[in-house]
C-alpha cells in the first residue's frame, strides 16, 4: 500500500490498475527492520557525528552509495575523466558522488576588536568564527537589527537601497522575538528559517559589509546563547571577518554607542528598518588559517519509462550530522553528536524508498510512463544547506523538467 500510494505520484495518472506494484513488494516487517538497521549503522559513535572532513562522513557516504548500487540503481553524477591525449572527458551517470569545497576549519591566529573606546578580548567577549574570513579594519559601524532580507509578510531590516559598503554590520541573532524571547514567525518553540546565520550574513554582504558581528540577542529563549562558539567546522566560509558577541559585551557596546537602552534596540529591530550608525567606530582583526574539507552527495537514478522518463523527481535526505559539536550545537562543542534523528532517520528512509521503488518499478510493463527518480544523500546541510544548494546550482538535468523534490528530514 505504501509503494502503491508513492508509485501514483511518480507514474502516469492513467496507468492502468494492472500495472500496479505487486503485493510481493511489500513486507512492512522486513521493511521496518532493514530501515531501523539503517539508522543503527549511521547513527553509531564510530561514524563521529559525520560531519564533513570526518572519517566517518566518509564511511557514511560508502554505506549509502553501496545501497544503492545493491537497489540497482545507477549512478546520478557525472565524472570527468582524462583521455589518452590529455584532453578531459566528462561521462554523465557515470559517479555515485558529487564532490563540492567547504570553506573548512578554521585555526585563529589573530583576534582583536575594540570599539567606542572598548576592548574587547577574545573567547570571553567575542570570538573569532569560521563562518568569515580575515581581514583588518578600522572604520565606521552600522546597526542592522536582525539582518533580514525578505522575513515574515515582507519583513525586512534594510531601508530600500541601504549601502553597507566598506562597514561593519552589527546585527542581533535570530529574529523578531516576543517578551519571552520566542520568535514571533513560528507557533513552536524554535525559530523560522530568516533566522539561519547564511542568510542574515548574506544580507549585509551583498550591501557592500567589510565585515559583520552577530551579537546573541539578550533575552532570547535559546540554550545555544552561551557559552560562545566559533562555529570553526561550518562550511559557510565568506571572505569577510565575522565574529560573534556574548550578550553582556554585545550589551555594553550597543548601549554606549547609541544612548539607547538595549530593550529599545530589540524593539527597533523587531519592526524592521532598524539600519542606525554607532558611534565611535571600531578596529578590528581577524588572522585565520582555514583547512579545506570536501564533501559530496551521494546519489543514484532509477531510471523511468515511457512519455515521462525525462520527468525528475528527486527524493533526498541529508546524511551529515554536526560531529562534537563545532558548530550548530545546543550545549556547545566536545560532545558527541550522533544525530540518529537528524538525520539519520531521514536517510534510512531514501534508502528503503529506494529499494522498494526499484522493485515496483522491476514490475511495471514495458509500456508503462514512469518519472525518473533520483535519491540522494545531501551532504553539509547543518552547516548551511551546502549540498542541496550545490545540486540545485548542478543538477543532472534541467532544472525545469524536475516535477518534484521530496525531503526526508527527522
Amino acid at each position: 500500500m505504501r509503494t502503491t500510494l508513492m508509485l501514483g505520484l511518480i507514474t502516469a495518472a492513467a496507468m492502468p490498475a494492472a500495472a500496479e506494484p505487486a503485493s510481493s513488494v511489500l513486507d512492512f516487517e522486513a521493511d521496518h527492520r532493514v530501515f531501523t538497521q539503517h539508522i543503527y549503522y549511521l547513527a553509531n559513535d564510530f561514524m563521529e557525528g559525520r560531519v564533513p572532513g570526518s572519517r566517518g562522513a566518509e564511511i557514511a557516504r560508502q554505506y549509502a552509495e553501496t545501497a544503492f548500487e545493491r537497489s540497482g540503481l545507477s549512478p546520478a553524477f557525472a565524472e570527468t575523466t582524462t583521455a589518452e591525449d590529455g584532453s578531459e572527458v566528462e561521462r554523465e551517470f557515470s559517479s555515485w558522488r558529487q564532490p563540492f569545497a567547504l570553506g573548512g576549519r578554521v585555526e585563529v591566529k589573530l583576534a582583536e576588536f575594540e570599539a567606542n573606546g572598548m576592548k574587547f578580548a577574545h573567547e570571553r567577549d567575542f570570538v573569532v568564527t569560521g563562518l568569515g574570513g580575515e581581514g583588518e579594519m578600522s572604520g565606521d559601524a552600522v546597526f542592522v537589527g536582525y539582518s533580514i532580507d525578505d522575513g515574515n509578510n515582507g519583513f525586512s531590516s534594510y531601508p530600500e537601497d541601504t549601502d553597507l559598503t566598506g562597514k561593519l554590520a552589527v546585527m542581533f541573532r535570530f529574529e523578531p522575538m516576543d517578551a519571552d524571547g520566542m520568535s514571533l514567525w513560528t507557533e513552536d518553540d524554535g525559530w523560522s528559517n530568516s533566522a539561519s546565520f547564511d542568510g542574515k550574513l548574506r544580507a549585509a554582504f551583498d550591501r557592500g559589509a567589510a565585515g559583520a558581528v552577530v551579537i546573541h540577542t539578550p533575552g532570547a529563549a535559546d540554550a545555544r546563547l552561551n557559552p560562545l562558539d566559533a562555529f570553526r567546522g561550518s562550511g559557510l566560509g565568506a571572505e569577510q571577518p565575522v565574529f560573534l558577541m556574548s550578550q553582556d559585551a554585545g550589551t555594553r557596546w550597543l548601549e554606549g554607542a547609541t544612548g539607547m537602552n538595549v530593550a529599545d534596540l530589540i524593539a527597533k529591530a523587531n519592526d524592521g528598518g532598524a539600519v542606525m550608525p554607532l558611534n565611535g567606530g571600531v578596529d578590528l582583526a581577524a588572522d585565520v588559517e582555514r583547512e579545506s574539507v570536501f564533501a559530496e552527495n551521494v546519489g543514484g537514478v532509477l531510471w523511468g519509462k515511457g512519455d515521462l522518463k525525462d520527468e525528475w523527481i528527486v527524493m533526498g535526505a541529508h546524511i551529515d550530522h554536526i560531529g562534537m559539536g563545532d558548530f550548530g550545537s545546543r550545549w556547545g562543542s566536545g560532545k558527541l553528536h550522533p544525530g540518529a534523528d537528524d538525520n539519520a532517520s531521514g536517510t534510512a528512509g531514501v534508502l528503503l524508498l529506494a529499494d522498494l521503488l526499484a522493485r515496483s518499478y522491476g514490475e511495471l510493463p514495458d509500456d508503462a510512463d514512469a518519472r525518473s527518480i533520483v535519491f540522494i544523500a545531501f551532504d553539509a546541510e547543518e552547516s548551511g544547506l551546502n549540498g542541496s544548494r550545490y545540486y540545485v546550482n548542478n543538477p543532472i538535468a534541467p532544472l525545469e523538467s524536475h516535477a518534484i523534490k521530496t525531503n526526508f528530514d527527522m
